[in-house]
């Protein structure tokens, strides 16, 4: 398995990127190719797209939704504190490594494997490439913002800090 690193969706095919992705319209490759294309995610905004994928020969067994973070803005995760508490510690916060659905509170799957007998390993894969990955970057850390249970379940107990929260969903 080797991890690659790409910054537009378009350099993954969207039938590709979209059988990973199962049906939530808000880690789809329209939402995120779309999202790139009319700008909404460019460095001066403090969005620059970093994806990552897990490719077995040329096929991507597993990709995230990935941006290389210079501000907090557009995440629904309010985490300034942690930025003040880097700063007074003379340490940048930023860039972080924010794996997330742009601009959208929306639960919902952000380490895409599909849902083959394999995916539970491949996520698992997955978040360690994250973590390696990150330190190679030079980021301050690596953020996964508002989940699916299944990312939960293959995230490496002693790497990652749970954070909590409550949503108010409301269903027709």
């Amino acid at each position: 398995m080797q991890p690659k690193t790409f910054e537009h969706a378009s350099d993954l095919p969207a039938v590709e990127w979209d059988a990973l992705a199962g049906d939530n319209p808000f880690v789809s490759h329209a939402f995120i190719h779309g999202l790139e294309h009319c700008g909404c995610l460019q460095p001066r905004l403090g969005w620059k797209p970093l994806h990552l994928g897990l490719f077995d020969g040329e096929r991507c067994v597993a990709v995230t939704p990935g941006y290389l973070k210079a501000n907090s803005h557009g995440e629904f995760v309010f985490d300034h504190a942690w930025a003040e508490a880097y700063h007074r510690y003379g340490m940048n916060y930023y860039p972080k490594w924010l794996i997330a659905s742009p601009y959208s509170p929306v639960p919902g799957p952000r380490l895409l494997a599909g849902d083959s007998d394999g995916a539970g390993s491949l996520r698992a894969t997955l978040a360690q490439t994250l973590l390696l990955s990150g330190r190679e970057l030079g980021v301050s850390s690596v953020h996964i913002n508002f989940a699916a249970d299944s990312d939960g379940e293959a995230l490496p107990g002693g790497d990652w800090l749970r954070r909590g929260g409550w949503q108010f969903h409301w269903h027709n």
